[in-house]
């Protein structure tokens, strides 16, 4: 659909201020503009299980997307001869560096049991008889740490 000077009439979903800043802009600055916004889709894309895989320092056991971000259970390896592996849970992320490439950015959330219980929803570790997870107040199935 076409506005009244022959240019597209510009998506309802976004401000008018905003359509009409990029309606002024010339082809050169559009171009720019268009890269950017693949910039920053790029940028809001959740990490692929083979990615966060590839990036991983530990055994991955679990990969969940999250939309903008995956959850990711992982074995740690030990760092001493006294420490006994353990399984965490990270938030990860993709981040954008000064340089233009994109990283993996993982947050560390909790530790949890190797064969814990867990909601489905939020990853909150579950006693064994709840039937609601008192995090999220979820009340899907169960995750017994093996394959979703």
């Amino acid at each position: 659909m076409y506005a009244p000077d022959g240019g597209p009439n510009g998506p309802q979903e976004l401000p008018d201020e905003l359509i009409e800043r990029l309606d002024e802009l010339d082809e050169r600055s559009l171009w720019i503009v268009s890269r950017y916004v693949d910039e920053l889709l790029d940028a809001h894309r959740t990490p692929t299980p083979e990615e966060v895989r590839q990036d991983a320092h530990g055994e991955v056991l679990d990969v969940e997307d999250r939309g903008a971000y995956a959850l990711v259970k992982k074995r740690i390896p030990c760092s001493s001869d006294s420490d006994a592996p353990r399984v965490s849970m990270f938030h990860v992320t993709r981040e954008r560096t000064p340089s233009g490439e994109s990283n993996l950015h993982w947050e560390f959330m909790r530790d949890v049991s190797d064969s814990s219980t867990e909601c489905a929803n939020c990853g909150a570790s579950l006693p064994e008889d709840a039937n609601r997870c008192i995090r999220c107040g979820d009340r899907t199935t169960r995750y017994d740490g093996g394959e979703r």
